[in-house]
């Protein structure tokens, strides 16, 4: 009888945290150095000011602004100014306590009425995360040239967004915040039912392999017993042997069948939920700010 002794053919996805895009509308007031401006003092540039400054004296990559172009002509009927589109190494140091710990994909920024959008590096090879993110943030700037600078991810913002993934703009997969925990909830418990499953596999294995160890030392003797022409193990015991081995076989087998069929289901769910993480509907961003600006416990 055979059993399966190779590991499952399939592979469990990592549950990918996707790094989060922005957008910083910086509105910095005309240069003021005695503090004028009404009686109010000037105020304090803002630190995206300096990022800003050098990328808008930077000349564009023809590769990335084509991209800009490309997805504005198919989506927003060519109608989106032709701002600046640059890629940022400083990106990834920003928004490191985001739930993906790997800084901003992306950052729409505005300053006096100019406006440009950074792009993380490490997108380069990851066509669809750069396209992603181009939209995001182009739906900032769409949002912007219509008169709305405040509404962030808002309402306004999730319809533009929503509008683009219904024209299949990027890809991704949109869900509520209640079927995203429900599904994530799914995930970690199936998780640890495979971890148990790995435990049950590893002791039916041990079964099987002290069966075979019976099983083999059987038929040493029925050897031995064959060139002696004496001594041969009773049709009982070779019946029991060869019985145990089976079932403990048959076991091993099972659960391996039932254990693959539960990681080719993880699986799915795990690509489902990927796709959900995919959707830059830049929701984590303001999860993180909400919690930070949420009062301490009391003692």
């Amino acid at each position: 009888m055979r059993y399966r002794n190779n590991a499952p053919r399939h592979t469990l996805l990592a549950l990918a945290l996707l790094a989060a895009i922005a957008y910083a509308a910086l509105h910095r007031p005309a240069h003021d150095p005695e503090g004028r401006g009404g009686g109010q003092p000037a105020e304090a540039p803002s630190p995206d000011h300096a990022l800003f400054a050098e990328n808008l004296r930077k000349p564009v990559e023809a590769a990335l602004q084509d991209r800009y172009r490309d997805i504005d002509a198919r989506h927003f009927a060519g109608a989106l100014p032709d701002i600046p589109v640059h890629w940022e190494e400083r990106l990834s140091e920003r928004g490191k306590d985001l739930p993906s710990g790997m800084g901003l994909e992306g950052l729409w920024l505005m300053e006096d009425g100019k406006a440009l959008i950074l792009v993380n590096p490490r997108l380069r090879e990851d066509e669809a995360a750069l396209t992603r993110t181009l939209c995001h943030e182009m739906a900032h700037e769409y949002l912007f040239t219509r008169g709305d600078s405040r509404s962030s991810h808002g309402p306004p913002f999730q319809a533009v967004l929503r509008r683009l993934w219904d024209e299949k703009a990027f890809t991704g997969l949109f869900a509520t915040d209640e079927e995203r925990a429900e599904l994530r909830a799914w995930l970690d418990q199936r998780k640890a039912d495979l971890a148990q499953s790995e435990e049950a596999v590893g002791l039916a294995r041990r079964a099987v392999d002290e069966a075979e160890g019976e099983f083999s030392a059987l038929n040493s003797r029925i050897q031995t017993a064959n060139e002696r022409g004496e001594g041969w193990p009773s049709q009982e015991e070779m019946d029991r042997t060869t019985a145990r081995r089976d079932l403990r076989v048959t076991q091993y087998n099972g659960l391996i069948e039932s254990r693959n069929g539960a990681i080719g289901e993880f699986n799915l769910k795990a690509e489902r939920y990927n796709l959900i993480l995919a959707y830059p509907d830049g929701r984590d961003e303001e999860r993180v700010a909400a919690m930070k600006d949420a009062p301490e416990p009391g003692p």
